[in-house]
C-alpha cells in the first residue's frame, strides 16, 4: 500500500467531529466538494466504506470507527511534534484524558495535576474519576491510573511506585473477636474483599525469610476502596488494602494495622496507556512528573 495522503485522514477525522460534510466544509474552510473527494480517495484506498451518508448527517461504519480511534492520537501527537519542531521552546498543549479511581484523585493525582498545570498552562486536562475500568481507546483515555496488579501482561503500562499492602480492622472488631496472631489466624475471621480479586483470595505472607500462603473466603465483597474502608471502620469484618487508601484512618486510630511482622507483596500504582499506540508527548512528559512526584 502506498503511504497515505493525510490531507484526506484530516478531512474524515473533520467529518466525524462536525457531524456532516456541510459542518466540516465550513470549519476547514474548503468546498463541499473538496471533502467529497477527500472522503472517496480515503475510502478507495483502504478499500472500505467508512461513512454513511444521509441527508442530514453521517454515521460511521465499524472500519470507520476503528480508523478514527486509532488515527486520532496519532494525528494529535504528529501536531504536538510539528508544534514543538517549529516552537523555539516547546510548550505541552491539547487535551489529557486520564482516568482514575476517586480515592487516587484525591490521595495524588489532583495535587500532581495542580503542579503540573502551572509548569505548563496551555495543557488542558479531562479528569474520569471512576471505578469502572474504562475501554481508552472507544473513551479516548490518554492514561489510566491503576493501584494493583497488572492481569494483562500484554497491557503497555509504565510503573509509577510501589504500593504497600496491609492487614486492616478497627479496634472494636479485634476487641469482639480477637487479634490475629498469625496470617492463619485470618481464616476464622470476617473477611471483606474487593470484587475485582478472583476467589478464593489467596495471599503469600513472610516473616523471617519464611513464606505462608493463606486461602480467604469473603464474608462481603465490595466493588470499590472507598466502600472496603467504610465496611472496616464500621466494624464488619478484616481485610487486606493499600496503606494509602487507609492512612488517615490509622493516623486517627479509627483503624489498625494488624499481623505488621508479616510482610505482603507489594501492589504497584501504574499509568496505563492504549494498547498498540507510543505515549503522547504531553502524556510521557506527565508520566515522568508523577512518578518523581510520588517518590518525594
Amino acid at each position: 500500500m502506498k503511504p497515505l495522503d493525510l490531507n484526506p485522514l484530516y478531512t474524515f477525522i473533520a467529518v466525524v467531529d462536525a457531524g456532516s460534510f456541510t459542518a466540516a466544509s465550513e470549519r476547514l474552510g474548503v468546498a463541499k466538494a473538496k471533502i467529497s473527494i477527500h472522503i472517496a480517495r480515503l475510502e478507495a484506498q483502504l478499500g472500505m466504506t467508512l461513512l454513511r451518508r444521509t441527508t442530514r448527517q453521517v454515521t460511521l461504519t465499524e472500519e470507520g470507527r476503528t480508523l478514527y480511534d486509532g488515527c486520532l492520537p496519532l494525528l494529535d501527537e504528529l501536531n504536538q511534534l510539528i508544534h514543538n519542531t517549529l516552537t523555539p521552546n516547546p510548550t505541552l498543549s491539547g487535551v489529557m484524558r486520564i482516568s482514575a479511581t476517586p480515592e487516587l484523585v484525591g490521595q495524588s493525582l489532583a495535587p500532581a495535576i495542580a503542579q503540573f498545570s502551572q509548569l505548563h498552562q496551555h495543557l488542558q486536562f479531562d479528569i474520569r474519576s471512576t471505578d469502572r475500568v474504562l475501554d481508552m481507546v472507544k473513551d479516548g483515555i490518554d492514561l489510566s491510573i491503576r493501584v494493583g496488579w497488572l492481569k494483562d501482561s500484554s497491557q503497555r503500562a509504565t510503573k509509577l511506585s510501589d504500593v504497600r499492602q496491609c492487614v486492616i480492622a478497627s479496634p472494636a472488631y479485634l476487641n469482639i473477636h480477637g487479634t490475629p496472631q498469625t496470617p492463619e489466624d485470618l481464616t476464622q475471621h470476617h473477611w471483606l474483599a474487593l470484587s475485582l480479586l478472583s476467589a478464593p483470595l489467596t495471599w503469600v505472607f513472610q516473616h523471617n525469610h519464611h513464606k505462608q500462603t493463606v486461602q480467604m473466603q469473603s464474608r462481603i465483597r465490595v466493588d470499590t476502596t472507598a466502600a472496603l474502608v467504610a465496611l472496616l471502620a464500621q466494624d464488619m469484618g478484616i481485610s487486606i488494602i493499600d496503606e494509602p487508601s487507609v492512612r488517615e484512618h490509622l493516623a486517627t486510630g479509627q483503624l489498625i494495622e494488624v499481623l505488621p511482622e508479616y510482610v505482603l507483596p507489594n501492589a504497584g500504582m501504574f499509568a496505563v496507556h492504549p494498547p498498540g499506540r507510543h505515549l503522547s508527548t504531553k502524556a510521557r512528559a506527565f508520566v515522568d512528573f508523577y512518578r518523581d512526584f510520588l517518590s518525594q
